[in-house]
């Protein structure tokens, strides 16, 4: 009798775990990384930043390895605060939705992600529910957390650790972990 109840709670936790599975980092993105003074304010900006990056040039599969969609998830330009709110970066990464927080990006992890101590809602002007990350120039109130926490680093980074391929398993057994769990709650729902 309850069927179409469990279908629909199947069907939604597929696209959570399709959603969860983006927090899984893209280790070519930590090769683009570049420290810059401030990020573009506006579309026209954003634009020419992203056409001077030329992410598309960058050989990569992160999102079919991580198994999303490359039509939902694209490996593209992007200009967020890094995790350390610290400095601002300009990063070729996995766009994905962030729900109401500002978006960051997490050199160590290689992934754009929410900053949980910035809800967004509460700016002027506030940010939706969820927006595409790709799309943070529009919140500029984010990027005064860079100002708020410290003077901008403009900096080059490092050369990538040779640790990096450990953390891109690890990241792949948290994708397994994830789909086991809830393969686990399917099974107890029907």
């Amino acid at each position: 009798m309850n069927r179409p109840r469990n279908l629909i709670t199947l069907v939604n936790l597929l696209l959570f775990y399709a959603e969860v599975s983006a927090f899984t980092g893209c280790q070519k993105s930590i090769l683009t990384v570049r420290y810059v003074p401030s990020c573009p304010k506006d579309e026209v900006s954003w634009k020419a930043a992203a056409i001077k990056m030329n992410c598309d040039s960058i050989t990569q599969n992160c999102a079919m390895s991580l198994g999303l969609s490359t039509q939902n998830h694209r490996f593209q330009y992007h200009c967020l605060v890094n995790s350390d709110k610290n400095a601002t970066v300009e990063v070729c990464a996995l766009n994905r939705f962030i729900f109401g927080f500002c978006a960051e990006f997490d050199i160590n992890a290689a992934v754009v992600q929410e900053n949980y101590d910035a809800d967004c809602k509460t700016h002027n002007p506030p940010c939706p529910e969820f927006y595409d990350s790709a799309e943070a120039y529009k919140y500029q109130s984010c990027y005064k957390l860079v100002h708020v926490h410290g003077k901008p680093r403009t900096q080059k980074l490092p050369a990538p650790p040779e640790s990096s391929r450990l953390r891109s398993s690890s990241n792949s057994l948290i994708g397994s972990s994830l789909m086991l769990t809830l393969s686990t709650i399917i099974f107890f729902l029907f």
